[in-house]
């Protein structure tokens, strides 16, 4: 018997061609869109299903509706979606190694733009968050002061896409820290790393920040 040709739902190609229409350079952000019922005239199909597609482009970011303009192109919210569900426990281990796997190759790639953005790292705040890990006495006192310590290098990098994507992951780090060994020593300490990002090159940096997360990246092999 032959089988029945797999079709996508109207709403899915009208919002293919939407989005397609949309990227073709006739538009920019904040540029008027066209309204429903002209879309809906020139597809040749209902508003509803026109309404529906637009739904889903003002959830990723991509229109927004304005006073007095209607609907407008904006620029994409590229974590819109993930923010909600970012949580390890919607996640396979699997998706979550991967997730790991990726911020430590994020991470190695730090020195780059630290030594790029020196003016904006901010060593009093690192040297405060590295003394307070030391003297942690909880594990959950050591995650906050980790995350923190890290957080602020990310925040030197002046890059905003960065910054909130490794905001987004908190939650999946964390898992990871839960299950970590809390008693192993660091092999190289946030006070050691401050120092050589202060007077060291950008190569010793990338080897101490190597060094630094060992354990971590050790973690991930048995994971």
């Amino acid at each position: 018997m032959l089988k029945s040709l797999d079709q996508k739902p109207l709403v899915d190609i009208v919002e293919e061609k939407l989005c397609e229409y949309l990227s073709s350079g006739k538009y920019y952000t904040g540029d008027q869109l066209p309204k429903e019922q002209e879309i809906a005239e020139q597809l040749k199909v209902s508003r509803n299903i026109v309404r529906e597609a637009l739904s889903r482009l003002r959830m990723l970011g991509l229109i927004e509706s304005r006073k007095k303009k209607g609907m407008v192109l904006s620029e994409p919210q590229l974590f819109n979606g993930f923010e909600r569900i970012a949580h390890a426990r919607f996640f396979s281990d699997k998706k979550i190694k991967e997730l790991l796997e990726f911020r430590y190759v994020l991470e190695m790639g730090l020195p780059e733009l630290l030594y790029r953005n020196q003016e904006n790292i901010d060593f009093e705040r690192l040297e405060d968050l590295a003394g307070q890990y030391e003297k942690a006495t909880t594990s959950k006192e050591r995650i906050q002061f980790d995350r923190e310590f890290h957080a602020t290098l990310y925040k030197a990098t002046n890059n905003e896409t960065i910054i909130r994507f490794v905001t987004i992951l908190t939650p999946v780090l964390e898992f990871q820290a839960k299950t970590e060994n809390s008693e192993s020593a660091i092999p190289l300490s946030h006070a050691e790393l401050v120092k050589i990002l202060k007077s060291g090159t950008k190569n010793q940096f990338r080897n101490a920040m190597e060094k630094h997360l060992k354990n971590k990246i050790e973690q991930l092999k048995d994971f």
